[in-house]
């Protein structure tokens, strides 16, 4: 199985065109979807103070909203254009009434296709990132809470942008086992609401408020998390496209602990080589490199000046099926 994973890898990475667009997830699945983002915003839209429903686009790749009614109405997160171009900075957009507004729909329908990697997406990454509710009067305030947020300086380095706003970057902030995920995000909402790997809308856990952003102090796992969240990210596609249940909690730290291990065990700098490495940790073993014969065959390649990942191609599925979770 992980041999068939790694040969869809590069084709899960790859580009597809982009087809007209239509409805991805089926009637009943869009229903329920919108209604249980309506049960749960619903309350909140009358305050006090009186609040209204947004949708936080990543416009990196593509806008999906670029034609939208009330597009003039977006308010951009401020960051600075050295860092992003304008016209690529995410964007918080008001959204009307249920019912009434089919942006609703839609966005609920191209974020279910982004998060479950529907194979006739149009679009790559996650463009409609997460709904909100706040005050319209807010929205700027909202805004520049979500740009400093995402900016941070760790120490002895430049400050930079951690894609805070991507619900497959913030999502693994969620899989620490931690009470309280070490960061706020946008804090002065009421509720913030994102559709998971399986494609069922979350609720982000948003710490108490009580504690000061200023003090908050991020666990050495989450700044690990967030420095190696690409190629965290790249293992989980390459799982979720072939069927893989990717949503356990603990998966995302595990991916962690196996990209952590292919660089300080092997000094695997490739980002491939890690992605394939972690791959044998979740489909074989986490100690699928700790077999005699396997080691043997990576430290070979290693002195031949080959990647040490070259060796794993010289077992066949039966090998691998023999030591799987072994």
């Amino acid at each position: 199985m992980a041999n068939s994973i790694l040969q869809e890898l590069a084709q899960s990475m790859a580009a597809r065109p982009s087809p007209e667009r239509t409805a991805l997830a089926d009637t009943a699945t869009l229903q329920h979807l919108r209604d249980h983002l309506f049960a749960q915003v619903d309350p909140l839209l009358d305050g006090p103070p009186p609040s209204s429903l947004w949708v936080l686009i990543s416009p990196q790749i593509t806008d999906p909203l670029a034609n939208a009614r009330c597009r003039s109405e977006a308010v951009p997160l401020p960051i600075e254009p050295d860092i992003i171009q304008p016209a690529q900075r995410p964007y918080l957009l008001p959204l009307g009434d249920f019912g009434r507004d089919d942006t609703i729909d839609f966005t609920l329908d191209l974020a279910w296709a982004e998060a479950t990697r529907h194979p006739d997406r149009e679009t790559r990454g996650s463009s409609v990132c997460a709904w909100l509710v706040f005050p319209a009067e807010q929205a700027r305030h909202v805004a520049h809470e979500m740009a400093m947020q995402a900016r941070h300086r760790w120490p002895g380095s430049h400050a930079r942008y951690l894609r805070l706003w991507d619900p497959r970057v913030f999502e693994l902030l969620t899989d620490l086992g931690d009470a309280e995920p070490p960061v706020r995000y946008a804090p002065s909402t009421n509720g913030v609401w994102w559709l998971n790997r399986a494609g069922a809308l979350q609720r982000y856990p948003a710490p108490a408020t009580t504690t000061p952003l200023a003090d908050a102090t991020w666990p050495e796992t989450a700044k690990a998390m967030l420095r190696n969240s690409s190629t965290i990210n790249a293992v989980l596609n390459a799982l979720q496209d072939a069927e893989h249940n990717v949503v356990q909690p603990p998966l995302a730290a595990a991916i962690l602990s196996l990209v952590e291990r292919a660089s300080s065990a092997w000094s695997l700098t490739n980002e491939l080589d890690r992605i394939i490495y972690a791959l044998y940790g979740v489909l074989i073993s986490r100690q699928f490199d700790q077999d005699t014969t396997v080691r043997e065959a990576m430290l070979a390649a290693r002195a031949q000046g080959d990647s040490p990942i070259a060796a794993l191609a010289g077992f066949d599925a039966a090998f691998w099926e023999r030591h799987s979770h072994a």
